[in-house]
């Protein structure tokens, strides 16, 4: 229960946080992989990051969103196309 209103709470912040854009102050780049993606050991915080609200989706709401998930539990069931039809339209023409 506190897991579903965690999540809730930094969605609800996560869709208020203003799209403010980050200033283009320059950043080395360590990884190789990213110098490989950008083409570049140099890159703007304004490009890497986006503004403050991409980077709060991705530095937190992101992260607590896979904590809930792993935290719930779930069951699946095989069912064939023709028996879900038939339940589909039987609950449907109610």
């Amino acid at each position: 229960m506190v897991d579903i209103f965690l999540e809730r709470l930094i969605e609800f912040i996560c869709g208020i946080i203003p799209s403010l854009p980050f200033p283009a102050v320059r950043m080395r780049l360590k990884d190789p992989d990213d110098i490989g993606f950008i083409g570049s050991e140099w890159t703007t915080w304004k490009e890497w990051y986006g503004d403050l609200n991409q980077y709060f989706h991705v530095q937190v709401h992101n992260p607590v969103f896979y904590y809930c998930q792993r935290k719930m539990a779930s069951r699946s069931i095989d069912i064939n196309y023709d028996q879900a039809r038939g339940i589909f339209y039987r609950f449907a023409a109610c």
